[in-house]
């Protein structure tokens, strides 16, 4: 868990103010409740990074094998958008898009021949 890393460290916990057990972490957009045993990152849940996305040996040598958290920025419907919690990077997995609809006016259907 990118919380757990032994070099995760952040002096900037705060009570949120509606309730106790409840603290965040401003700066880095992070939530937590310990009544419930939520943990937030804007608001939205932290998951586990995908297998799709740590497969790679790119994935590897930046991070590791050591199991991290990502929070959602962005899902479209061929691209997800993620935040690796505790770094600067971002992640993205592209879908393959349908072969009919590859843009605007592409491709186009020919007029039927005279």
């Amino acid at each position: 868990v990118a919380l757990r890393k032994p070099s995760f460290s952040f002096a900037g916990w705060e009570s949120d103010g509606v309730g106790t057990g409840r603290f965040v972490a401003r700066a880095l957009s992070i939530k937590v409740d310990v009544q419930s045993a939520e943990v937030l990152w804007r608001n939205d849940h932290m998951k586990p990074v995908p297998d799709s996305m740590t497969q790679f040996d790119d994935f590897e040598r930046l991070f590791g094998r050591e199991p991290l958290h990502c929070g959602l920025k962005r899902r479209q419907q061929n691209r997800l958008w993620g935040h690796v919690v505790g770094s600067d990077y971002d992640l993205l997995e592209w879908g393959e898009p349908d072969r009919a609809d590859q843009g605007l006016g592409s491709p186009a259907i020919a007029p039927p021949e005279p």
